[in-house]
């Protein structure tokens, strides 16, 4: 999609963009080191996603980040169509 060019660091709609999905832990300072590992490893560019919780976004600045964050929910809202779409047309109820 398009809307891809509204991340930093990503030049075209081609480009693959990885978002990290963690799941949920009520011990705050665990899950803190599960992705603090992860970023030493894999530097996280743009968000992580922790599940049944929400979105995290990065950015050097606020302006940043409010970009990544409009950027990423129209690209979650995209893939979620996509994927309806998919599903019906494989005969699936969405």
């Amino acid at each position: 999609y398009e809307m891809q060019k509204s991340l930093s660091g990503v030049k075209s709609h081609l480009d693959t963009l990885s978002i990290p999905i963690f799941d949920n832990d009520q011990d705050i300072d665990r899950l803190s080191l599960l992705v603090s590992d992860h970023h030493l490893h894999t530097p996280i560019e743009h968000a992580v996603l922790i599940r049944g919780h929400g979105l995290y976004v990065v950015g050097r600045d606020i302006k940043e980040v409010q970009r990544h964050l409009e950027g990423l929910e129209f690209l979650f809202s995209c893939e979620l169509e996509r994927l309806k779409l998919e599903g019906i047309q494989a005969g699936v109820q969405p």
